[in-house]
């Protein structure tokens, strides 16, 4: 299971209200979500920085009457005397977002207990189950 699959995993835990359950799917649940929740704070803490780093970029750029960032050809209109620090944060930002793109590429290093598919909800849409994948058990 790769890093992209448990965030999606955990985000579909986080998002889906699954009605009504058995208790031993909520305890289940509960223990995973713990789990999952240590787990993506590296990954929130590198989306954070990037954030940063690209609110800072636009803090340098033109912007209008209603102070939305002016874009001209594509590109955001920067305010002359800031284009160098614009283009190191852009640099920067491109690092990045490439090293966590690729981070999440990499294989998980997590044990997940798995459940039942019985014990799931009828009632999920393809995506979720999709997401939900690596705790089912069949």
């Amino acid at each position: 299971m790769k890093n992209i699959e448990v965030i999606n995993l955990w985000r579909t835990l986080n998002e889906v209200n699954f009605g009504d359950v058995s208790p031993r799917f909520t305890l289940k649940k509960a223990k995973i979500k713990k789990k999952l929740d240590e787990f993506i704070e590296p990954f929130k803490a590198v989306d954070e920085e990037i954030e940063k780093i690209r609110q800072e970029a636009l803090a340098l750029v033109e912007k209008d009457e209603n102070g939305n960032p002016i874009i001209e050809n594509g590109n955001y209109k920067v305010v002359e005397e800031n284009s160098k620090k614009f283009d190191e944060l852009i640099k920067k930002f491109s690092e990045k977002s490439k090293a966590r793109d690729e981070l999440l590429q990499e294989d998980a290093d997590i044990e997940l207990e798995k459940l039942p598919l019985s014990e799931f909800p009828e009632k999920m849409n393809d995506k979720q189950t999709e997401a939900l994948l690596p705790i089912i058990e069949e």
